[in-house]
């Protein structure tokens, strides 16, 4: 997308006619990543004139593009896209955050050497809901900078505080971790138990905070105590 977009007044409509007649010539997929950066709605009172010229210029060139060419454009900001480019577009796949299925297949595929029992893949699987398939690659990228670094085995704590630290990045409504940001661990274990009393164990907690079973299991008993 930097090779079509320019800060030069007309040139960045030259540079979508260049690559529609390029894509003209011989049977094609056009694959357009981060398509609100070309298509953005022209309503925009926050947008230069340019913007509007672009669209249009992307609109004409579209509709003039013939059968042999597949268009595909990819997005995470459609409420940004122009109403008249939605329009060009005949199917639209929606992909959503990873299931609960998908999301065991990734960390079991991600975390082969680094030792984490099938106890500690379900809590990780739980703890990433609403996390996307690259902020779980993310995490397990920095559980392995620090085996490099460490040289030990990652705990499971280090995968908790990791998607901890992601939590609050784009698509975090989605993610029950956001809400248990800047809360005590008293009140984390309380929320945990009561997500799931039979996952979050005493000893799950224990190994999540560092701390014997004995404490866990008095923070998470207050802390339910305190939110009744």
């Amino acid at each position: 997308m930097d090779g079509l977009i320019s800060s030069y007044l007309g040139s960045t409509s030259k540079n979508i006619r260049a690559l529609f007649e390029f894509a003209a010539k011989q049977p094609c997929v056009l694959f357009l990543d981060e398509f609100d950066a070309l298509a953005k709605v022209r309503g925009d009172a926050q947008e230069l004139g340019e913007l509007k010229r672009v669209v249009n210029s992307f609109i004409q060139n579209l509709d003039n593009l013939g059968p042999h060419c597949i268009v595909i454009a990819a997005t995470n900001h459609d409420e940004l896209l122009d109403a008249a480019v939605w329009r060009r577009f005949s199917y639209r796949l929606k992909l959503g955050y990873p299931s609960p299925p998908l999301r065991q297949q990734m960390w079991s595929s991600l975390v082969t050497d680094l030792q984490f029992t099938q106890r500690e893949m379900d809590v990780l699987v739980d703890l990433s809901e609403g996390f996307s398939g690259s902020d779980v690659k993310e995490v397990t990228t920095r559980l392995q900078r620090k085996k490099i670094v460490a040289r030990e085995h990652p705990q499971l704590r280090d995968a908790f505080f990791a998607l901890q630290n992601l939590s609050q990045g784009e698509g975090s409504e989605r993610r029950f971790l956001s809400e248990l940001a800047g809360k005590s661990t008293q009140d984390i274990s309380a929320a945990l138990r009561v997500r799931n009393s039979k996952l979050y164990s005493h000893s799950v907690l224990a190994e999540l905070f560092n701390i014997s079973r004995a404490t866990a299991h008095r923070l998470a008993t207050a802390g339910g105590k305190h939110d009744a």
